[in-house]
Order: structure tokens, then C-alpha cells, then sequence
């Protein structure tokens, strides 16, 4: 064959396959699902393919020659403006989605992408061809993860890997009181939620450099509400990873507001507790009430009314306010003008209300809680084991409450804590009345004497019952002569305490009634018929002061301090026995000058031992703070310095002191 010939057979070829090219894309484009309708410059249609006719529902040459709102008028208010655009602007118009229903059963409605493009022919006409794919089973996926997503409780929404919010779920939408409009298209940070808050800012944007490396972030975080409300939300930022790269951002938030709230909740009602049991009289429990319980019931005030049936009158603790208001109700007379106090009291029920209940039935409170600023109110029975109602606990709110079950609730159980602990303090006050009015009667006598001047004081060990085995005695044998007595016998509480009262009226009268060297053998003897196993100590003095002397024993005993007007203080060691309670046989004494001016302190155990440290640095530290006493200083002004020099409000044993100086006659 020539080549000429070759040439034509190529040239005749290539013309039978461009007449076949329409059928031949009408078939790609019916294999593929694709629709076709091309539009001439008066919008009516010129083209239309199978699948157009089809989806239609109308055969594809009823079509040729009218416009698209003759056949489908729901359709052409979304195509036509496009249409035009594209054949005006030359430009491609790209993936825009038409929806409509269709016109064949069921009628339901469908989604498509619609691509516009310019067409210009041989002859110089302008088209515009409309080539749309169904996205209808795409859409309708993502309809029903959309719808997922706004069913759930949480935040959720879809980042691209830089950070854009694409999609925010409804509960996000209807948290924050927004549109889509407020926030899809905005980086993360810069969402109103947190825009105004620089710390969270930069808290989001370390999360977002963890997510786009592939690692899930996890922080908790503020979120700020347009209405000024503040909430904390546990946020997730989960990476989407395709073949290895991070390709979406998976944000999501889970309000943890009422969780931390109720968390704080039971800190504070932990704290309060923890408090609550240190607390020994009703006074530092109802001010520890006051101070703490608003954070257990989220209120802004607390009082606690505390009933004093003898005077008929509710005595309230409350927190720092006018002074007018603090003197008109800190305390109320039961016969007086009616409160929530007086029908709690009355009915032992609580008595809840907002300011318009309030005014109704409380008028005269309304002025003073408008001051205080208090608009909900709550009054609780304090009530003791039989469920009688010995005080009230008032609460108020600076809001309105509403006072559903839970708040009932929290109530109830700070009104059950502040009552077993007031019970408690009740009790114990009880108890140390009774415990002071036992000492005053054992170690009962004045601070005075007709020759000496003597100091005397007596401190209970910390968390003690208020007395034990320490006492002290001032025993005036005659007009010149004066036995001192301070002891201590082993152990604390009732036991001790028992012992002790022995030991001192057994002492008293030995001293009284036997030559001194006799008294501690007889005590000895004499005690040990009430129990084998007591052990006690003691110091006993003698001043004769008309001879200007003083005579000692000491039973296990650490020794007195002496201080004469001319010499610095000494320890005056020797004329020792073993302890009370031990075998032990008359011994020598000595005597020694005890002239004007001189002072004498005798003492327990507890007022110089120290946990860890030596016994003799705690003598010593004595002795140095009696040397250091102006010479001059009275018995009572020598006690007041030693005990304040030597901290005894931190003491963990019984102190008894005996502090005597010689006067001139």
C-alpha cells in the first residue's frame, strides 16, 4: 500500500471514529451515572442524556427546546442562575449541590454535585453543559452521622490537620447558644468559646502540635459562654490518620462542670469534717461552720442559731456584717417577732424560701436579708439523739435556688455533721465544767499565804480530761512554818487522777501529824495499802520563816531551782529517796538559808520534759529563766514568765508549779 494510500485510510478512519464519539461518551457517561443537559444562551435545552431523561422521567427529546423550569420548576430556581453565570462569565462553575425531589415514586428527595461548563461550538454558539452525579447515598450518610453527632451529649465537631473547624455538632451549637455560621471556617483557638482567654489559647495550641503528630491530646478547659457563664470541659483532640498522615482532627468535649462542682462539693464537706474534729467547744464548731459549710451547699452565707432554753433566747453565730444587723439578731428571743428560726424550732421541719415567700410570711426579715444581699433561704433543725431540735442552721443564696432533692439532700447532711459535732462539743464543755469544778475542790486553796508569797498553777496535759496525777499543796503547820508539796503520779486520765487525791491528802497528813524525815517512808507505806502497783513522785519544802530556813525531800523527784537575792539560781540536788510506791527507810535532810528575797520553784515532770530531748536541757533552760527573773518580781509575776517562756500551751504531760519567795515580816 502507498503511502498516500495510507494516509487516507488513516484520515477516513479517524473520521469514522469522531462520528462515533457521542455515542461513545453517552455510554461512558450511562455506565457511569453521569447526567448531561447542555443549555443554549436562551436557557433551553439542546442536549439531554439518558440518564438525565431517566432521573427526570421524561423520554429525552420531550426535553429539546424547553427550558428547565417547563419541566422541573423546583430545580430551576437553584440551576438557572448558574447556568447563566457560566455561559456570561466563560468560567467553569464547580461542585455545586442541587437538591429536589423526584418526580418518580417514592418521591423522595435526592441529592447532586453539579459541575456548569462553557461550551462554544464550530458555528461560535455558546453552550453551557450541566454535568451532575447523584451524591444522594453520600449525603444521606452523612445526614445520619450528622444526625448521630447531634444526638450525642457531647461536644464534637471535624478539624482539617491545621486546626479549621469544619463541623460542629448541635449540642456544641446549643451549649454555647451559636450558629455553624459563629465558628465552622475559624481555627480552633480562635473559637468564641475561648478567644478572650490568652492561657487556653496556648493550651489548645500545644494539643493541636500533638494531634498533628499522630498522638491524641487531652487537657481539661474552660469554656466561656456568650451569656458570661463559665464551664470546664473535658476536651479530646483525636488525629484521623490515612496511610500513615494525619488527614482530620476529631475534637470533642465532655461538660464536666456539675463533676467538678459536686468534686469540690465534697472537698469542702471533707475539709469541714476534718476541722469539725479538732473543734472542742460549740463556740470554734459553729465558727468553723460559718466559715466553711457555704462551699458544701454552694450558698454565700451561713449561720448557726444555738438555743439556750434557760434564757428562752436562740444565740447566732454568723459571719462578719453591719453591726446593726449583727446586734438586732445575734440573739432572738423566742417570744419575739416570728422567724424561719422560730418554726423550725417550733415544728422541727426545715423551713426553705425565696424572697417573695419570704416577704409573705417573714416580712420583718426582709430589709436585713435584702442588705446582706441574700435572695433564697434555707433553715435547718440541728437536732441531738432524740431528735430534738437544739439549734437551727441557716443558709442563704445571693441567687435563686430552686430547692429540688438534691439540694434537699446536701442539707440535710451539713445539718447532721454540725449536729453530731455541736452534740459533741456540748458534751464536752460538759465535762471539762465538771472536770474544773473536781479541781477546784482537790487542789483547792489560795494564792496566798501569812508569811510567803506563793503562786500556784496547774495545766492539764493537751487532749487530757483536765485533771490527773499532778497536783500541788500549800500546808501552813503554824504561824512560822510551811510545808510545799508539788507530785505526780504515773499516768493520766481518771485512774491518775484517783491516785492522785490519795496521794495528796495522804501527804497532807503525814506532814501534818510526823517528823519530816518520817513523811515519805509513811506514804510509802500508807499508799501502798490502797494499790501494789502505785508509783508517784514528790518534792515536799519546809520554810521556817522566822529562822529564815528551808528544808526538802525529793521522792524521784527532779529537783526544785532556788534562787537567793545575792547568787545566781542552782538545782538543789540531794536528801533524794526513790520514788512513792518503792521500799524505802528514813533518810537525812538538809537545811539551808532561805533569807528575804529568796524564791523557790517546785515543780512536775511536765514543765520541763520535751519529746526527744535530754532532761537535763530542759533543767537547765529552767534554771537560766529563773536566774534571768528581775530580783524583785513577785511569786505570781515569776510563775506567769516561767510558763510563758516554756510554752505550755504545747504540752503533752500535766504541769504543776509551786512558785514561793520570802518576804519580809
Amino acid at each position: 500500500m502507498s503511502t498516500n494510500g495510507e494516509g487516507e485510510d488513516l484520515q477516513t478512519l479517524h473520521a469514522v471514529d469522531a462520528r462515533a464519539l457521542p455515542s461513545l461518551f453517552d455510554t461512558v457517561l450511562d455506565q457511569s451515572a453521569t447526567g448531561v443537559m447542555v443549555f443554549d444562551e436562551d436557557l433551553r435545552l439542546a442536549y439531554v442524556n439518558e440518564v438525565a431523561a431517566r432521573i427526570g422521567g421524561y423520554p429525552a427529546d420531550v426535553h429539546i427546546g424547553k427550558r428547565l423550569g417547563d419541566l422541573y420548576p423546583q430545580i430551576a430556581t437553584q440551576a438557572d442562575p448558574l447556568i447563566a453565570q457560566a455561559l456570561a462569565e466563560q468560567e467553569t462553575v464547580r461542585n455545586e449541590e442541587l437538591v429536589w425531589e423526584s418526580p418518580r415514586p417514592p418521591h423522595d428527595r435526592r441529592y447532586w454535585q453539579v459541575t456548569y461548563v462553557p461550551v462554544r461550538s464550530t458555528a461560535d454558539l455558546r453552550y453551557a453543559a450541566a454535568i451532575y452525579v447523584e451524591t444522594t447515598p453520600v449525603r444521606r450518610a452523612h445526614e445520619r452521622l450528622t444526625r448521630l453527632l447531634d444526638a450525642l451529649p457531647i461536644f464534637t465537631g471535624m478539624c482539617t490537620p491545621d486546626g479549621l473547624l469544619l463541623e460542629a455538632n448541635e449540642a456544641t451549637l446549643a451549649a454555647t447558644e451559636m450558629s455553624r455560621e459563629d465558628v465552622v471556617g475559624f481555627p480552633l483557638w480562635e473559637a468564641s468559646w475561648w478567644r478572650d482567654d490568652p492561657a487556653v489559647q496556648v493550651q489548645l495550641r500545644e494539643m493541636l502540635t500533638m494531634a498533628q503528630a499522630g498522638q491524641p491530646a487531652r487537657e481539661d478547659i474552660d469554656v466561656h459562654l456568650e451569656d458570661g457563664r463559665r464551664r470546664t470541659v473535658d476536651f479530646q483532640l483525636v488525629p484521623i490518620v490515612e496511610h500513615g498522615a494525619v488527614t482530620a482532627l476529631v475534637p470533642s468535649a465532655t461538660d464536666i462542670t456539675e463533676r467538678i462542682v459536686e468534686r469540690d462539693r465534697l472537698q469542702a464537706l471533707a475539709s469541714l469534717s476534718r476541722h469539725l474534729n479538732g473543734a472542742l467547744t460549740t463556740a470554734q464548731v459553729a465558727r468553723l461552720v460559718v466559715a466553711n459549710a457555704p462551699a458544701v451547699v454552694d450558698a454565700q452565707f451561713v449561720n448557726v442559731g444555738l438555743l439556750d432554753a434557760e434564757r428562752q433566747e436562740l444565740r447566732l453565730v454568723q459571719p462578719l456584717m453591719d453591726v446593726d444587723i449583727e446586734d438586732r439578731w445575734g440573739t432572738v428571743p423566742l417570744d419575739g417577732p416570728r422567724t424561719p428560726l422560730h418554726d423550725v424550732l417550733a415544728t422541727g421541719r426545715s423551713v426553705l424560701v425565696d424572697r417573695e415567700e419570704r416577704l409573705a410570711r417573714y416580712p420583718e426579715l426582709v430589709a436585713d436579708t435584702d442588705r446582706v444581699g441574700l435572695d433564697s433561704t434555707a433553715a435547718v433543725p440541728l437536732v441531738d439523739e432524740l431528735g430534738e431540735a437544739f439549734g437551727v442552721l441557716g443558709v442563704g443564696w445571693t441567687e435563686p435556688t430552686e430547692f429540688v432533692d438534691e439540694v434537699r439532700l446536701r442539707l440535710d447532711l451539713l445539718a447532721d455533721l454540725c449536729s453530731h459535732s455541736l452534740r459533741r462539743a456540748q458534751r464536752t464543755e460538759a465535762r471539762d465544767r465538771l472536770v474544773e469544778e473536781m479541781q477546784a475542790e482537790v487542789l483547792a486553796m489560795p494564792d496566798t499565804s501569812r508569811t510567803l508569797d506563793v503562786s500556784l498553777a496547774y495545766e492539764p496535759a493537751r487532749g487530757d480530761i483536765g485533771f490527773g496525777g499532778d497536783w500541788y499543796d500549800v500546808i501552813e503547820i503554824d504561824e512560822s512554818y510551811t510545808a510545799l508539796v508539788v507530785g505526780d503520779v504515773a499516768g493520766h486520765g481518771i485512774t491518775a487522777a484517783a491516785r492522785m487525791t490519795e496521794a495528796k491528802a495522804t501527804i497532807r497528813t503525814l506532814v501534818l501529824n510526823v517528823d519530816h524525815p518520817e513523811v515519805i517512808p509513811a506514804a510509802n507505806r500508807s499508799l501502798a495499802h490502797f494499790d501494789s502497783g502505785y508509783i508517784a513522785t514528790a518534792a515536799v519544802a519546809w520554810i521556817d520563816d522566822e529562822a529564815k530556813t528551808l528544808e526538802w525531800r525529793l521522792a524521784g523527784h527532779l529537783p526544785p531551782v532556788l534562787r537567793r537575792p545575792e547568787g545566781e539560781a542552782v538545782l538543789l540536788e540531794g536528801c533524794h529517796h526513790p520514788p512513792i510506791g518503792t521500799a524505802t527507810e528514813p533518810r537525812a535532810q538538809a537545811s539551808i538559808p532561805f533569807p528575804e528575797g529568796s524564791l523557790l520553784v517546785l515543780y512536775t515532770d511536765g514543765l520541763v520534759e520535751r519529746r526527744g530531748e535530754d532532761i537535763d536541757v530542759g533543767l537547765e533552760r529552767l534554771r537560766s529563766i529563773v536566774d534571768r527573773l528581775p530580783p524583785t518580781c513577785s511569786a505570781r509575776d515569776a510563775r506567769d514568765s516561767i510558763m510563758a517562756e516554756l510554752q505550755l500551751d504545747e504540752r503533752e504531760d500535766d504541769v504543776a508549779i509551786v512558785v514561793v519567795r520570802s518576804r519580809a515580816q
